[in-house]
């Protein structure tokens, strides 16, 4: 079978590990790749109902829910907004990676301010984001 399936960045939605296992016995090794238009396809759900699914899988610990998810300038990124500030945002790159930005200064792993340009600023993966107020 030539067909492939895609489903989240790993460790996004709990039991998925078990949902690729299952998916690479159909389709085959390699066949899954990870992307973020798959969730919505194994579970059926299309439009904006999928899109709201997706971004609420992604959303990363801490952000709150009151931040709204819009699609990134970059192809597939998702960035979660402060309505009361659109310079405050949570940006989740296709990888699962994370950045965040308050004020325009992004936090590296540790929490201390960067410069959005910097490499420190990029790459902070789900286990390590810790949302800073």
């Amino acid at each position: 079978m030539s067909r492939r399936v895609t489903v989240l960045p790993q460790g996004i939605v709990p039991g998925q590990d078990a949902i690729v296992s299952v998916l690479e016995e159909w389709f085959g090794p390699g066949k899954v790749k990870w992307s973020l238009k798959g969730i919505a396809a194994i579970f059926g759900i299309g439009g904006k109902e999928a899109a709201k699914n997706v971004a609420d899988a992604l959303r990363p610990r801490g952000v709150p829910d009151g931040w709204a998810a819009e699609a990134g300038r970059k192809a597939n990124n998702t960035k979660y907004v402060n309505p009361a500030n659109p310079h405050d945002y949570v940006r989740v790159k296709p990888d699962g990676t994370i950045t965040q930005v308050r004020n325009g200064k992004a936090f590296d792993v540790n929490g201390n301010p960067v410069d959005l340009r910097s490499p420190d600023a990029h790459g902070i993966t789900p286990d390590q984001f810790i949302f800073r107020e």
